[in-house]
């Protein structure tokens, strides 16, 4: 007997193998969305529109709808072997489809990576004093208190009684409480014999004492959250979580002992419906997609918050609150907030600073009425991960000019320092983190990662996550990859292949000059991996977009780089990027090497701090309020730095000295 939904639509089973899970759909689905409702993590960086033909899958058993532009993506041998891409794919009736591991998103990376001798990693950035400032109550407080039990001579209401007794003992004025809490008030007093635990949460915000001496005692904004019988103030803790574009990191902290417990990362949900923040968003345009991007990032923060939570020994109900931060789009997206316009000029987001959230309204996995703070935003393309860095980081307490740079699908950047901060964004695209590369892959095992050529035999020396075989190339990989390649003369400064070098890995390809960093037969692919003119280009406007943000942004303040005292890096590849790669190919600017210093994850360190003190929330509400945003889409100068820009370093070679005098010097050894 056929099924049938209440709409009359025909219910349809889909067989997943090699998990043996089966799902039921509607008659019309797209293969892609039914595989990840069901949890399959599945590579499309495309976000579904059948262009990088990553999602291919196997159909076992039965037919699909195959949309008419999937056939540009697949070799008649590919059909032949029932290959099909599951973006492109509508299921009609029953099928069995198998999910290749090279069509899986492997999990993140989290351990330390290999490198080669003499790199020059960028260091950690000097620790900074954090609670040298302001109070440090955090946004939520437990408070034990003792009710005197009602009586016929004293019959004033439950909530009177609960605020009467946390003036009295703790001093604290409140006059609001949760609906959900006082509704279940009268029992749970009553249980604990009028021993209670009550959760305070402070805001932090528009503080009449000011965000820097905002504490629980001197706050007119605060609100009961929970309450709990007897006495549970000696544990509490927080989750502070960075909702990434392409990975969200999660962080157990504990509030009493103001430490870290555990942590954990893997990649945002969401990169099944698109690499970036723009295809995110048009993907969110259709009917029901927000939803759907909605539950992809919140099911990835329960699959995190899970694991930690067996790793620590806690439950559910011990999270206090959460702290998060994320781009802009990521932040509204996770809000379930339509993020249209930011992708439209005048590129306008729908809020710039949220007010704090509960756990249920995003889907999280906690006590439903859990506090949800959510850092605010500057502009479309410069959001709360930015400030979240600022703030931890402490760029807004300090004298020296800095330079802060978050490297990522987005880059943004800020410079100033106590005085002031002028912040711009830079689309980057995902070049960095592998993606819009013919072998490019993110930072999973057998990722090539490091690159160095053999001075005598011209051979190139790989070296991968976990010292697997390699199956591609990630964003840190790339780096040194051209920064070589360009220091032995096979790349050429203008960005093309040097055909002239005698060796065999410069080849003709498909779409001309290539070059093959492993042959096949010592790949984990079974395939030649190799990068080719056209991930080179994409490579130059990628790295060419950073610069070029960077030196308008120094140019827009009347400074010019060699006036800057400190550079921080944060993002995703930053800690394991070869410095003077990075300045070689014009990615950084030429500066001494002691200047630079990496903050591992800028957003989670500021998520981190504020579960610690409502006075850093209410600072990152005044960072984000204070900082000028440059569009450098409306700034002349900056379309001609980027074209200045397309070229190993630049086209100025007198902006790139030591990297001129290298390369001069190497093109002298060549001759001789």
């Amino acid at each position: 007997m056929v099924k049938m939904n209440k709409t009359g639509e025909e219910i349809l089973a889909v067989k997943i193998l090699p998990e043996e899970s089966v799902i039921r759909v509607e008659s019309g689905t797209n293969l892609l969305e039914a595989l990840v409702s069901a949890g399959i993590r599945i590579n499309a960086r495309c976000g579904g529109a059948g262009a990088c033909g990553k999602c291919k899958v196997v159909i076992k058993d039965g037919t699909v709808e195959e949309l008419s532009d999937e056939k540009s993506r697949l070799t008649a041998e590919d059909k032949e072997k029932g290959i099909r891409l599951a973006c492109r794919s509508i299921v009609r009736e029953d099928i069995i489809v198998e999910v290749p591991f090279e069509s899986r998103v492997r999990k993140l990376a989290m351990g330390e990576k290999d490198t080669v001798e003499g790199r020059k990693r960028i260091p950690p950035c000097e620790k900074v004093d954090y609670f040298s400032h302001g109070t440090h109550d955090a946004p939520v407080r437990k408070f034990y208190i003792e009710l005197a039990e009602p009586s016929l001579q004293d019959n004033s209401g439950d909530l009177t009684r609960l605020f009467g007794a946390l003036h009295r003992e703790h001093g604290i004025d409140v006059r609001e409480i949760d609906l959900p809490v006082l509704r279940i008030l009268p029992g749970i007093l009553r249980e604990a014999e009028w021993k209670v635990t009550a959760s305070i949460l402070c805001e932090g915000t528009n503080c009449e004492k000011g965000a820097e001496n905002c504490s629980i005692k001197n706050c007119s904004n605060l609100s009961i959250v929970r309450v709990e019988p007897g006495d549970t103030t000696a544990s509490q803790f927080a989750l502070a979580v960075d909702v990434g574009t392409t990975s969200i990191h999660v962080q157990i902290v504990d509030v009493v002992n103001r430490k870290p417990v555990c942590k954990s990362a893997e990649y945002n949900g969401q990169t099944a419906f698109g690499e970036d923040v723009i295809s995110r968003i048009v993907y969110s345009l259709k009917d029901g997609h927000l939803e759907q991007l909605q539950r992809a990032a919140a099911r990835t923060i329960n699959e995190l918050l899970k694991e930690l939570l067996g790793e620590a020994g806690l439950t559910a109900s011990d999270i206090s609150f959460i702290t998060a931060a994320g781009n802009t789009t990521m932040t509204q997206l996770l809000a379930g907030i339509n993020s249209k316009h930011l992708r439209e000029a005048p590129y306008v987001p729908t809020v710039n600073a949220l007010p704090w959230l509960k756990a249920e309204d995003i889907g999280i996995d906690v006590e439903p009425n859990t506090p949800v703070y959510l850092f605010p935003g500057v502009a479309s393309y410069v959001g709360g991960d930015i400030v979240s860095g600022i703030m931890g980081f402490g760029l807004a307490r300090m004298d020296e000019l800095t330079l802060y740079l978050d490297l990522g699908t987005n880059g943004e950047v800020v410079v100033g320092n106590k005085e002031w901060m002028m912040t711009a964004s830079c689309s980057a695209g995902p070049a960095f983190e592998g993606g819009g590369l013919t072998c490019g892959m993110r930072a999973t095992l057998g990722a090539v990662q490091d690159f160095f050529m053999d001075p005598d035999t011209k051979e190139p020396v790989v070296i991968t996550i976990g010292n697997k075989k390699p199956i591609g190339v990630c964003g840190s990989g790339v780096i040194t990859i051209l920064a070589e390649l360009l220091r032995f003369g096979i790349l050429q400064q203008n960005g093309k292949l040097n055909p002239d070098t005698g060796s065999d890995r410069v080849r003709e390809g498909e779409s001309g000059l290539e070059y093959v960093l492993v042959w096949k037969e010592k790949s984990g692919s079974g395939e030649d991996i190799i990068i080719t003119e056209a991930d080179l280009d994409n490579i130059l406007r990628a790295k060419g977009a950073v610069y070029a943000g960077c030196a308008s942004l120094i140019k827009q303040v009347g400074l010019t780089f060699d006036m800057l005292q400190k550079v921080v890096l944060t993002g995703s590849f930053g800690n394991y990027v070869d410095i003077r790669s990075a300045i070689t190919i014009g990615l950084l600017p030429d500066l001494p090497l002691d200047v630079y210093c990496f903050i591992p994850n800028g957003s989670l360190l500021g998520a981190r701090l504020a579960a610690f003190s409502c006075a850093l929330t209410g600072e990152a509400e005044q960072i984000a309020k204070s900082m000028t945003n440059i569009e450098l889409s409306e700034d002349s100068t900056f379309m001609d730095g980027y074209m200045a820009a397309m070229f190993l370093p630049h086209t100025d070679t007198s902006l790139f000295p030591t990297v001129s005098a290298e390369l001069e010097k190497l093109k002298e050894g060549y001759k001789s």
